[in-house]
């Protein structure tokens, strides 16, 4: 019995590694440093939490040391939205849509403010969440949890933005 548990196991993780799953682990960044200007928001400070997993030095465009990074990532948009998408007749809310908007541009720190970025970006994600006044603090919490979560994938998304674009 025991043997055949091993055998389904190997054979499972056969099959992941054959399909080309693989685990998130750090991806490899062109920059030890960098210097965040610009506006700040959720996906910014999820940004920065994932650099510093990444082994990347981060200070904000007050910071006492931004000469020692080579490039400076201007965010120039981290918002969120929240949009009523569907009522009932009586006018309660049942539906509504979440978005996380981010914009960015990747400079040298030797860059001049009339230059050009060498790399620049917008996301936008959307989700639809079913609301119930019923269970508001439930929502509330779910609706929260939800923006935590887009807010991480928008800055896995730079992460492996930044990683493909591999300092060219």
């Amino acid at each position: 019995m025991m043997q055949r548990r091993h055998i389904l196991g190997v054979v499972a993780v056969g099959t992941l590694a054959g399909c080309g799953f693989r685990l998130r682990g750090q991806v490899s960044l062109p920059f030890r440093q960098l210097v965040i200007t610009g506006v700040q928001g959720g996906v910014t400070q999820a940004l920065q939490q994932a650099l510093a997993l990444n082994d990347v030095k981060v200070w904000r465009d007050d910071a006492a040391q931004p000469s020692v990074a080579s490039w400076r990532l201007q965010i120039t948009q981290d918002r969120t939205s929240r949009q009523v998408v569907g009522t009932v007749v009586s006018g309660r809310v049942r539906e509504i849509e979440l978005g996380v908007q981010f914009a960015y541009a990747l400079y040298p720190a030797t860059a001049q403010p009339n230059d050009e970025p060498v790399l620049r970006d917008q996301l936008e994600l959307v989700q639809d969440m079913s609301y119930e006044e019923s269970a508001a603090l439930a929502k509330a919490t779910e609706e929260a949890t939800l923006l935590r979560d887009m807010q991480a994938r928008a800055a896995q998304s730079v992460l492996r933005r930044l990683a493909a674009w591999g300092g060219r």
